[in-house]
């Protein structure tokens, strides 16, 4: 089980402020003994703008609440558990009307249990009416910061996953990324705090990158 924060960014030009806020709760759980896990959840994405430069309080009709849904299956794991390359794909109606698919391997590396990994995702949205399809990679990395793991400095990267269009330039974006301090206890409680730029949008928003927080717990 799951909850989060994400601020998605805002837009500052004189008179005119506008921004993006999404918060939810998810929960994830394997199938039996297979290796597919199914995750749902339910959020609340919270727009705002003011100002004379906008007719409404949410001008991108984004507002609302909505829910995700999505599996993964892990399709190889080596003998020693250090190596897996999983598929999976998914639907989130609140984060853009986000429908996904990815296959991503991972690695750890060194006896401090080191993890990266590298990936190929689809990424279509639809906005307001416009949408956009867009391939991507991406990368990322978990650092433990001490010997049990319980702190660990999580990183990813991604190419642009989401195109200009001619519709509409500013619906594209920067190369999405994340940076966080995630944090793990024994009995199961986890907890993140950083930053990310979701991609999407990221144009048309003055600062596009925003903090996260998620708390989580193990059954």
């Amino acid at each position: 089980m799951q909850g989060s924060y994400s601020d998605l960014g805002s837009l500052d030009s004189g008179p005119n402020n506008y921004d993006q806020k999404t918060y939810g709760v998810h929960a994830a759980g394997r199938l039996g003994n297979l290796p597919v896990e199914i995750n749902v959840g339910i959020s609340k994405f919270n727009a705002d703008a003011s100002g004379p430069g906008y007719a409404s309080d949410d001008p991108l009709d984004l507002d609302g609440t909505g829910f995700s849904i999505g599996a993964k299956y892990q399709v190889w794991r080596n003998e020693d558990g250090t190596g897996m390359a999983s598929i999976g794909l998914g639907y989130d109606k609140n984060l853009y009307d986000n429908l996904y698919a990815y296959i991503v391997a991972s690695k750890a590396f060194t006896n401090r249990h080191i993890v990266g990994h590298l990936g190929l995702r689809y990424d279509h949205y639809k906005i307001n009416g416009v949408s956009s399809s867009q391939p991507s990679v991406f990368v990322g990395a978990e650092v433990p910061l001490d010997k049990k793991g319980r702190l660990a400095l999580v990183g990813e990267l991604q190419s642009k996953n989401a195109a200009d269009t001619g519709e509409n330039d500013s619906f594209g974006g920067q190369m999405p990324y994340s940076l966080s301090l995630r944090m793990a206890s024994e009995n199961g409680f986890s907890a993140s705090v950083g930053i990310q730029r979701q991609g999407a949008l990221s144009k048309f928003l003055d600062d596009s990158s925003g903090l996260f927080f998620q708390l989580g717990k193990s059954f």
